[in-house]
């Protein structure tokens, strides 16, 4: 038997359900999803993936394009804050592994010093995600964005 299994994105439970009966093993949530739910939207995600035997085992798109990792914008007090929140609900879920893609979140500005853009993305995952990811037991996959979505 393979191990291999097929995961489902999105956030609409009645989607995962349909994609449980296709044969889909898992959810992948949408990290600023997570970051949106009250406790009771994350009492009712957490029952539904009990009560179905469908975890939600993954979160894409880390971190919005308004939460800028490079750049002058940069407010990482604004981030922590952001992350804190998401990485507890994605905990309390179940969520083993977050996924940075984040294209508008880590685009480098125009004419922005590329050195200085590759060492702020660093400083992001370095010290404000590993921290959180050792915290709650999780991991983070750098999603290798094409050219066309991100310089």
């Amino acid at each position: 038997m393979s191990d291999f299994r097929y995961g489902c994105a999105g956030m609409n439970l009645d989607h995962f359900l349909t994609a449980k009966a296709q044969g889909i093993s898992y959810g992948e949530l949408n990290f600023g999803g997570i970051y949106e739910m009250t406790k009771e939207d994350a009492e009712k995600y957490r029952n539904f993936s009990v009560e179905n035997n469908f975890p939600f085992e993954a979160a894409n798109c880390m971190i919005p394009g308004r939460l800028k990792v490079v750049g002058d914008e940069v407010d990482y007090d604004k981030i922590d804050e952001y992350l804190e929140k998401a990485f507890d609900t994605a905990h309390y879920l179940g969520v083993e592994q977050v996924v940075f893609g984040s294209s508008g979140a880590r685009n480098i500005p125009d004419g922005y010093d590329r050195d200085k853009a590759h060492e702020q993305l660093k400083i992001y995952l370095r010290d404000h995600v590993a921290p959180l990811c050792d915290k709650y037991d999780m991991y983070c996959a750098i999603e290798d964005l094409s050219y066309s979505e991100s310089n």
